[in-house]
C-alpha cells in the first residue's frame, strides 16, 4: 500500500492480509512523533475499511498544521475494475466539489467524463479548473486557480466505484482542502 495523507506527507505498508481479512497500518511519521494507526478490514465485496488513528505533534515552523493534531479519519476502499469502468460509474455527468484548504467558499462544477477518462468542465470555469481520470486505474488528477491566493494548485484523487463516488485532497497554504466527486443530482 501506498498513500498520501491530507496534509501531503507520504505512508507506506507491505505486510500480509490475516486470515480474518485485517491488515495492520503503521507508519511512523514526524521524525518518530507522530503515527498513522489502524487495522484495516477487507470485506467479501473486495472493500476495505478502517477508522485511522493519526496524530502529529507540534511543529511550529511547519506551513500546515503547526499547532499538531489528534485525530481520527475514515479510510475506505475497494478493487476497481477497469474492464467495467467504461459502463459503470466513470463514464456520464458528475460534480466536482472542492472545499476547505483556503478557499473562501466551495468551488463546485460539472464535468463530462468519456470513456477513455477524457474530462471536460462545463462552463462557466473562471477557476480555469482542469482535470484528468485515468480509466485504467481510477485515479484523477486536475488543477485549478485558487481565488484567494490567485496560485494554480494541484488535486488528486481516485475514483470507488462500489461507493459511486470519488475524493481525493489538494493543499492551500496552511490547511489541507478536499475534493469529492459525485453523481450530477
Amino acid at each position: 500500500m501506498s498513500g498520501v495523507l491530507g496534509d501531503g506527507t507520504k505512508i507506506k505498508g507491505n505486510m500480509p492480509v490475516s486470515k480474518h481479512g485485517t491488515w495492520p497500518l503503521y507508519n511512523v511519521l514526524y521524525n518518530n512523533r507522530g503515527a498513522c494507526i489502524a487495522w484495516v478490514t477487507f470485506g467479501t465485496n473486495a472493500s476495505l475499511e478502517a477508522t485511522v488513528d493519526w496524530f502529529r505533534p507540534s511543529v511550529p515552523d511547519s506551513a500546515y498544521y503547526p499547532a499538531g493534531f489528534a485525530t481520527n479519519v475514515s479510510l475506505v476502499g475497494g478493487k476497481y475494475d477497469a474492464s467495467s469502468a467504461t459502463e459503470s460509474m466513470v463514464v456520464g455527468n458528475w460534480q466536482i466539489a472542492l472545499d476547505g484548504g483556503n478557499l473562501t467558499s466551495s468551488i463546485v462544477k460539472t464535468v463530462v467524463v468519456d470513456v477513455v477518462g477524457n474530462v471536460i468542465v462545463l462552463l462557466p470555469n473562471n477557476e480555469g479548473l482542469e482535470m484528468t481520470l485515468q480509466s485504467k486505474t481510477g485515479q484523477f488528477t486536475g488543477s485549478f486557480t485558487h481565488p484567494a491566493l490567485n496560485e494554480t494548485i494541484d488535486f488528486k484523487g481516485a475514483v470507488l466505484q462500489k461507493s459511486n463516488a470519488g475524493a481525493g485532497h489538494f493543499l492551500g497554504t496552511n490547511e489541507s482542502g478536499s475534493v469529492t466527486l459525485a453523481p450530477v443530482p
